[in-house]
């Protein structure tokens, strides 16, 4: 996914992955900034009921202070839904990472 342009986010880093969905750091040129891109997961995508939790929390993240900028289809080969959020800051979220401690 990294490198690939999904509408107007091209995918510059893989940020995580959880049971149903996978974040990724995007740049969006056509406003000069990094996004948080969440997809939903292709296996995910095919069970009704993961579909509906993605779905419902993606509303409550575009309907919070601060959320998202943008949801719906992320225009993808598989038409997984997808949802992209600003970033607080202008740098990219990988620079802004900290290493978790070593046990």
């Amino acid at each position: 996914m990294i490198g690939k342009t999904l509408g107007k986010y091209h995918i510059v880093d893989r940020l995580g992955r959880g049971g149903m969905a996978e974040v990724y750091e995007a740049y969006q040129a056509n406003l000069d900034r990094y996004v948080a891109v969440k997809l939903i997961r292709t296996d995910s995508a095919q069970n009704p009921d993961y579909l509906t939790r993605f779905e419902r929390g993606a509303a409550a993240t575009l309907s919070a202070p601060g959320g998202g900028s943008g949801a719906g289809g992320a225009p993808t080969s598989t038409a997984a839904p997808g949802l992209a959020t600003k970033t607080p800051q202008p740098t990219r979220i990988a620079d802004t990472k900290t290493p978790s401690p070593t046990p």
